[in-house]
């Protein structure tokens, strides 16, 4: 949740205000069950409600209305065969309406609210969420603009439920070699998968050429934050250090030190809170395996050749995209 302020409305142009993340977890129960839970609909709308209600309260006064309010869910819990059940029991609470972006609308949203204008022959965006991954590019013609949507059935916490469900040959009790075991088994999954993911780009005309990969989404904020802990919160962009992505996947699969990241504290109150929340979107063979699908993508579109960047408004800054860029 956030808020946002023009300051060039004609060509939605804004500044992020305030960004508030509710991490509710909602992607395992979808990809249990295919639903989702009685128990996170009323989490989710409780926890909705009491951050709407501090928002509000807090800007009105600033000339915030409440038609000025959207709601909305992201296409990863718009899979979910009883979304309709979430919109309106937040509905019933807040009194608002919910809108489910569609795949496809939100990897054009992605597009738009992530790479710079300046940007726009150069940079590609990928945005790696629990369910799936959706982005694109943007092509001139003439004066006008074409977002060429990208979109994946493949997210963190999606690919780490296939490992475990397709992939594992057997499931220790001993949790030092049930890791093993699932890195075994998503080293299998991938032998296959970044055939695949290569090839889906290779058909996308244009992708492969492109020099600068804007990463946004779960994946990306949670493992910028622990190689960069210390990073400017107030920018928009980080620069990822390539091989240092790569040393991660290899170091992310040791007990010591995924141990060593959970004990990690610092002075300022601001990078910690911001370091914990990182940390805790994901278990340890979740964020292995969803570092393992983000290198997969960006090998795939030509690895250490390209420029990365960590857009930091996301994680939880979609709305930005949704309000900022109507479709």
């Amino acid at each position: 949740a956030g808020v946002i302020a023009y300051t060039d409305q004609k060509f939605r142009k804004y500044i992020p205000i305030e960004n508030k993340e509710l991490n509710i977890g909602l992607s395992k129960s979808i990809q249990t069950t295919g639903k989702i839970s009685t128990q996170d609909i009323g989490s989710v709308t409780s926890s909705t409600y009491d951050l709407y209600q501090q928002l509000f309260d807090k800007y009105k006064t600033y000339g915030l209305q409440e038609q000025n309010i959207f709601f909305y869910t992201s296409s990863g819990v718009g899979v979910a065969k009883n979304v309709d059940e979430l919109c309106q029991s937040i509905k019933n609470k807040c009194n608002h309406n919910v809108y489910v972006v569609k795949e496809s609308e939100e990897a054009k949203y992605t597009i738009a609210g992530t790479i710079p204008y300046e940007k726009i022959d150069e940079a590609l965006v990928l945005d790696q969420g629990g369910s799936n991954t959706k982005g694109g590019y943007v092509v001139k013609d003439g004066n006008s603009l074409m977002a060429v949507p990208i979109t994946f059935d493949l997210g963190s916490v999606r690919i780490a439920d296939l490992i475990v469900s397709n992939y594992m040959k057997s499931q220790p009790d001993d949790a030092n070699e049930y890791r093993r075991e699932f890195v075994n088994g998503m080293n299998t999954c991938f032998d296959s998968l970044k055939i695949v993911i290569k090839r889906t780009f290779s058909n996308i005309q244009g992708a492969e050429g492109r020099n600068e990969l804007y990463l946004s989404g779960g994946a990306a904020y949670c493992i910028t934050t622990l190689l960069y802990p210390e990073g400017d919160l107030n920018v928009q962009m980080i620069p990822i250090n390539y091989d240092k992505l790569k040393s991660f996947l290899v170091d992310i699969q040791d007990r010591d030190y995924y141990k060593s990241l959970r004990e990690k504290t610092f002075e300022n109150e601001k990078l910690q809170k911001n370091y914990k929340n990182a940390l805790n979107i994901y278990t340890q063979l979740q964020l292995i395996s969803a570092t393992k699908l983000l290198l997969t993508y960006i090998n795939a579109l030509g690895g250490d050749e390209k420029t990365i960047y960590f857009e930091v408004y996301k994680n939880n800054s979609f709305f930005v995209k949704y309000i900022a860029f109507p479709l």
